[in-house]
């Protein structure tokens, strides 16, 4: 797996520390690497509920927070990102208990990958040459192969700590340099990207701050040369610390820590509006999210509501250290690995394994049979006869009919684990199949989103049904067993309550396998 293959912008929002207060700071960590609070920090209390983990909405699925396995080991855990360009895939930044390797106090960025929603496999570990101290987490931006970060250069104080360029080369950082948006002698880390590429938003300590490290933003002008940082005001800055910002995928939203304004303990995690250049008042996440330890780095895929999925990391579970934990909703009744309790203690919950709330490998309502799995160890179940309707959950970007979205989506339209590829592999298995016992037919219909006209889009689900009936064919399905056809923009799918727009064309841009009895 290489997510960080040329041709993409990768930009990486570095951590250099998970906090700066004394609840924070890691025990490997310096603390001439920390900015240190001048003004009175003193913040209210917070104490509501905002999630109820334990209600079910009419379509059966209700909210749950799990901690992602795979990244909740020994290791501190934490500035989760989901490259645009790769549904799946994932970066992750670590911190060793005891280091192996790594500088005291240094971070290393990890690739993974997503198997379910709450489970992770970890990958291989990226270098990055020329820099001290931590480059920390990452944001992503499919549009070419230079990475901006943060770190402490060769010969700097163990204080100054910079946002940097550096360029990707396989599974390295190199010739990382300094961004003249930095300030001298100051902290300024954890760069976020928003969505569009214009705003640059950042942690710093600089002296016009408000006090402890603010939240700043950089604009991009049409040349491409970044302005001078702003401190994003009184909103959201406070005499306590603010860090690890990160903005919504629908731009909308700037999510962020602090240990000020009203908190449940330590740092929690807050969210703003952004309306043009104007950031708004801060609204606490609150319970269970938010927990009297400490959470930091709010993160999503870019097609994915916050409101309904969002990781973060939290030092809740103490003897792990720092671990990523996930809001998501899960279906049915059974609680998800590590739940939170609704308005008790965080640690409270059941673990127990769950399937719900991801594409199944299986086409709905069909007779199974059991064959040999990969592992040929045990048997797989896989179907025999599809129900009458089907989305292939084959899904299209925007006015592509040859390029599917590689994770398919699940009822909501956010990314799951599985492949387009791999659905197709279960669907002509079943396909051949039948072939053998019936002589039905199927029909594979196109659908597009309702942007354009009519005839444009009857083109679009046109291609995109042919599309997907070659590849059928191409794994063995009789061609006689097939047809294509297009509805274009005539069937578009109900939309969701707050469902973001983007998520909801995404999910219109899809295929259906249809069966004609003969």
């Amino acid at each position: 797996m290489n997510i960080l293959r040329p041709g993409f912008l990768l930009l990486f929002s570095s951590v250099v520390l998970l906090g700066c207060a004394s609840t924070a700071i890691l025990p490997e960590q310096s603390k001439l690497d920390c900015p240190v609070t001048v003004l009175p920090c003193r913040p209210g209390s917070f104490d509501i509920v905002t999630i109820d983990t334990g209600s079910t909405t009419i379509s059966g699925f209700h909210p749950a927070i799990s901690r992602v396995h795979g990244l909740d080991g020994e290791r501190d855990e934490f500035g989760l990102t989901f490259p645009s360009h790769a549904a799946g895939n994932l970066l992750v930044t670590l911190r060793p208990a005891s280091p192996r390797g790594f500088q005291s106090g240094t971070d290393s960025i990890m690739e993974a990958r997503l198997r379910d929603v709450d489970d992770v496999l970890p990958g291989r570990p990226i270098a990055a040459d020329g820099v001290d101290g931590s480059i920390g987490g990452t944001s992503v931006m499919a549009d070419g192969d230079t990475i901006y970060a943060s770190a402490r250069l060769h010969g700097r104080v163990a204080s100054d700590y910079d946002l940097i360029a550096g360029t990707v080369h396989g599974d390295v950082i190199s010739a990382p340099h300094r961004l003249a948006i930095s300030s001298v002698r100051t902290w300024d880390a954890q760069p976020a990207l928003s969505p569009d590429g214009r705003s640059l938003y950042f942690a710093s300590n600089r002296r016009d701050g408000i006090g402890g490290t603010d939240i700043y933003v950089s604009r991009r002008g049409s040349s491409g040369t970044w302005s001078d940082a702003k401190n994003i005001g009184a909103g959201v800055n406070t005499p306590c610390d603010e860090l690890s910002p990160w903005v919504s995928g629908d731009g909308k939203w700037l999510y962020f820590s602090s240990a000020g304004h009203a908190t449940v303990g330590g740092y929690d995690l807050f969210r703003a509006p952004i309306s043009g250049d104007a950031v708004g008042e801060a609204q606490n996440l609150g319970r269970p999210i938010n927990t009297p330890d400490d959470e930091f780095f709010p993160s999503a895929p870019a097609s994915a509501s916050p409101d309904t999925l969002l990781y973060y990391s939290s030092n809740q579970h103490r003897p792990t250290g720092f671990d990523i934990y996930v809001l998501h909703s899960v279906k049915g009744r059974k609680p998800a690995r590590d739940t939170a309790a609704m308005a008790g203690n965080p640690r409270d919950g059941n673990r127990a394994s769950h399937g719900d709330g991801k594409t199944p490998t299986r086409i709905n309502g069909s007779p199974r049979t059991s064959i040999p799995s990969d592992t040929a160890r045990d048997t797989a179940s896989l179907p025999v006869t599809p129900s009458d309707t089907l989305v292939l959950r084959v899904n299209f970007p925007f006015d592509n009919a040859t390029d599917p979205y590689r994770f398919t989506f699940d009822d909501r339209g956010l990314p799951t684990t599985e492949q387009w590829t791999d659905m197709l592999d279960t669907v002509a298995w079943s396909l051949r199949r039948i072939h053998g016992i019936s002589h039905d037919r199927f029909e594979i219909v196109g659908h597009t989103d309702t942007i354009g006209t009519e005839p444009f889009n009857l083109d679009l689900g046109q291609r995109r049904a042919t599309f997907v009936r070659d590849e059928l064919i191409r794994r063995g399905v009789p061609p006689g067993m097939l047809s294509a056809r297009s509805e274009g923009k005539a069937l578009p799918l109900p939309m969701f309550p707050n469902e973001p727009e983007e998520q909801y064309l995404a999910r219109l841009r899809r295929v259906e396998i249809v069966r004609t009895h003969e």
